[in-house]
């Protein structure tokens, strides 16, 4: 018989309430990146920003980056920094269903809630807090199958007076006694994150599973810093309103009310998903329509904090750079397709791709290639076509 589902820890803070007409997302998104690092804990100030946008942006986001670097730390302390709740639920090799994600019917004929379900339903029952489920070290399983069902009713989420949300999660029937799970859909005010592990335990994710979420990758930029705060220095915490997690549309044909600023920067986003599927779409790597409007979507939500897309030293980051290599770049690693990827390197890059991966190395293999149109993107392709273009 399966095993009961893994228990939820819950990480949260006793936040000061301040009301949601009075809420500016610049200045809040400032007070988070200075609370998560008054409390001891090193990232760019654009890897918070980032973070927050994306899940304003779509309820499924993967963090990637090597091991130690604050994965698993990042989605609790924003949780507690905005006055949110955060789940983790460590995902084993052995999940092959959705059992431990949604539930089963055990042998005495009753329904034994998964994690997910669980965390579902005391989302919905908490409207005025966001909850935030950690499906920790995510590919030890296979995603796309105790996921399944979940990133279908994802696709299928419909606005309601409180935001999106998905159809009931269940789809089998379920007897009078556990009817109270029967309706449970992932409400407006859930989002899943799950970590990446990158060793050789893990499974490689499908496209399935990277085409619906935002895959952002950590780095250990400043390892020279490591002195905790001072006492005193750390921000109080503070409840964002549930709207603050809202997007302004799934889908860029359902966009309305844009400013001339709003809509000259989708109209750079997608233009640019259009340049790559120039380069990658006869390789059978081009983009799809989801892509296009999330990545779109992504960069419209940043503009709401344009001064948090910034490293530690000050220097602007181009959100739509982030969302090119959280949405493109995820499903070409180990793609055998290195023309093309080549070719993306050039126009990432601004330049030929053997003069852009010279650049890159000679600089130390940087996380972003400067002088570059879109440093984030050149280099992380830099790092998968260095050395092909000299065999």
């Amino acid at each position: 018989a399966p095993v009961p589902a893994s228990p939820v820890a819950v990480v949260a803070e006793a936040p000061a309430v301040y009301a949601p007409d009075a809420f500016d997302r610049a200045a809040a998104v400032e007070r988070l990146v200075a609370s998560v690092e008054a409390r001891g804990f090193v990232y760019e100030p654009f890897e918070v920003a980032a973070y927050a946008t994306a899940l304003r942006t779509k309820p499924l986001v993967l963090l990637a980056g090597p091991t130690g670097v604050g994965k698993s730390r990042l989605p609790a302390l924003v949780a507690a920094a905005t006055g949110g709740r955060s789940h983790l639920v460590p995902v084993r090799p052995d999940w092959t269903d959705p059992a431990e994600t949604l539930g089963y019917t055990d042998l005495a004929g009753r329904f034994r809630a998964g994690a997910l379900l669980r965390v579902a339903r005391e989302a919905a029952d908490d409207p005025g807090h966001h909850h935030t489920l950690v499906l920790d070290e995510l590919n030890l399983g296979r995603p796309e199958h105790f996921l399944a069902e979940v990133l279908s009713r994802m696709e299928a989420r419909e606005e309601t007076p409180a935001g999106f949300e998905t159809p009931p999660l269940l789809t089998e029937r379920l007897g009078p006694a556990d009817a109270a799970w029967q309706g449970v859909r992932m409400p407006p005010n859930l989002a899943l994150v799950g970590t990446v592990n990158v060793d050789e335990s893990a499974h490689a994710f499908s496209a399935k599973v990277l085409d619906r979420a935002f895959v952002l990758t950590l780095a250990a930029t400043d390892l020279a810093t490591w002195a905790a705060a001072p006492a005193g220095d750390v921000p109080p915490s503070e409840t964002w309103p549930a709207e603050a997690w809202r997007p302004r549309a799934i889908r860029l044909g359902d966009l309305a009310g844009l400013t001339a600023a709003e809509h000259a920067e989708v109209e750079r986003a997608v233009a640019a998903v259009a340049d790559v599927a120039k380069r990658l779409g006869p390789a059978g790597l081009g983009p799809g329509y989801r892509t296009r409007d999330e990545v779109a979507l992504f960069a419209l939500h940043a503009l709401d904090t344009p001064g948090a897309f910034r490293t530690r030293a000050g220097e602007p980051v181009d959100p739509l750079d982030v969302a090119l290599a959280a949405k493109v770049l995820p499903r070409l690693d180990g793609m055998p397709a290195r023309e093309a990827i080549a070719a993306l390197l050039g126009w990432a890059a601004g330049q030929d791709a053997r003069d852009a991966v010279e650049a890159w190395t000679a600089l130390d293999r940087p996380a972003r290639l400067a002088g570059a149109r879109f440093p984030i993107t050149a280099a992380r392709l830099a790092a998968l076509v260095d050395g092909d273009l000299y065999v």
